[in-house]
């Protein structure tokens, strides 16, 4: 019986270089925990309740995750329309009929 335990590699893991300018949620070499961890030291509580209620209506609006779901608001019907327009403008598409058996990629 073999009880020696499966070869690990030893090679840094870094995000690809492509989504060097993104923030993923890939795991990184680094340690989540912090040895200051901003919550010790950042703090709501000397904000006027005003501000804080202004704070807080930017971290409750929710990005919808599909048309279905942004359709239901104008704001986000209006941000599409503004885009659609703005790729027209640009002539940055043109609409052409889909091969057979073909399927359409977003955008």
């Amino acid at each position: 019986m073999n009880t020696t335990p499966p070869r690990r590699s030893a090679r840094a893991k870094r995000p690809p270089t492509y989504l060097q300018d993104f923030h993923t949620d890939l795991p990184s070499t680094h340690s989540v925990s912090s040895k200051y961890p901003i919550n010790n030291f950042v703090s709501y509580s000397a904000l006027s309740s005003n501000f804080k209620s202004r704070i807080a209506s930017f971290s409750s609006s929710i990005e919808p995750k599909n048309n279905e779901d942004a359709s239901k608001y104008d704001c986000w019907k209006k941000a599409m329309a503004d885009e659609l327009e703005a790729l027209s403008t640009n002539h940055t598409w043109i609409l052409v009929p889909l091969p057979l058996g073909k399927k359409a990629i977003g955008c």
